[in-house]
């Protein structure tokens, strides 16, 4: 399994942070350093929960301890708000 923004989901960076959209509802929210880097880590192909940690972990050091907890935290979030989706491997 693997995870993808269905098309309706844009994402604009705004740095040092971004905004996501739902252009079907409208909703958006703003995404942390950290979310930005989890949606970035999708969006370039990283698309496992586990590779995802993985990457961040190097990018975020001094978080190793809770980046696990975060990001299945927000992956939750985001599936729940109708933002990304779980898709099987091919």
């Amino acid at each position: 399994m693997h995870w993808q923004f269905p098309k309706h989901i844009l994402i604009t960076p705004i740095e040092p942070e971004a905004v996501l959209l739902n252009t079907i509802t409208g909703d958006n929210y703003v995404l942390n350093p950290l979310g930005l880097a989890i949606c970035a880590s999708i969006q370039e192909g990283c698309n496992q929960t586990q590779g995802i940690i993985d990457r961040l972990s190097e990018y975020f050091p001094d978080r190793m301890g809770t980046i696990p907890a975060d990001v299945t935290e927000f992956m939750m979030a985001l599936q729940a708000e109708g933002a990304i989706e779980e898709i099987a491997n091919d």
